[in-house]
């Protein structure tokens, strides 16, 4: 908004965010580059250029990677049939899924403190390790 010089527009969310008084501190807080220097324009890289070009080809195939491995890894069937597993094994299908929601949820809040002790490579190579262990043990008691 700044940018397009719609200081009342600009104004007025500011407004409903913070206080009256700290409108005009927070407009100047707000660096806004100049667009016709040629610093400013950004390359957007084709589609090509994304797995082709050398310097972010590699980037651009890890992505491509960990997304498809995280597809794969079949955590959405188990998730789905967990009701028909549980319902096999004997369990309510109900407290089954009970169960595997609170371990999901207790894994996920295990992850963000692992992820910020740890770090995200680090992290992302032990789950990657230990789901391909489970994954494992999972066709062979099947």
């Amino acid at each position: 908004m700044k940018q397009k010089g719609d200081y009342d527009k600009l104004t007025s969310l500011l407004g409903n965010v913070y206080g009256k008084d700290q409108v005009q501190a927070r407009m100047n807080q707000i660096n806004v580059p100049k667009t016709d220097s040629a610093e400013s324009i950004v390359h957007q890289p084709t589609m090509k250029e994304t797995f082709f070009e050398p310097t972010i080809r590699r980037s651009a195939w890890v992505g491509v990677g960990l997304s498809f491995f995280q597809q794969a890894s079949g955590i959405n069937a188990i998730i789905f049939y967990s009701s028909t597993i549980f319902s096999a094994a004997g369990v309510p299908a109900n407290i089954g899924n009970v169960y595997v929601m609170g371990v999901n949820f207790l894994a996920t809040g295990g992850a963000v403190f692992l992820l910020t002790k740890f770090g995200r490579r680090t992290l992302m190579l032990w789950t990657y390790l230990l789901m391909g262990i489970i994954l494992c043990i999972m066709g062979i008691s099947a």
